[in-house]
């Protein structure tokens, strides 16, 4: 068995979501300034 840091992110679930979240928000060239943008290109 190899060590593991107790953080890594490869243990965290959340992690990954927020990465995909990233990807997502990167796509659009203007940065979402209301919540209802922010849904929509999150969708």
């Amino acid at each position: 068995m190899q060590p593991w840091p107790a953080r890594s992110p490869d243990l965290s679930a959340i992690e990954h979501v927020w990465d995909i979240i990233v990807r997502q928000l990167q796509r659009h060239p203007q940065p979402a300034l209301t919540v209802p943008v922010l849904t929509d290109q999150l969708q």
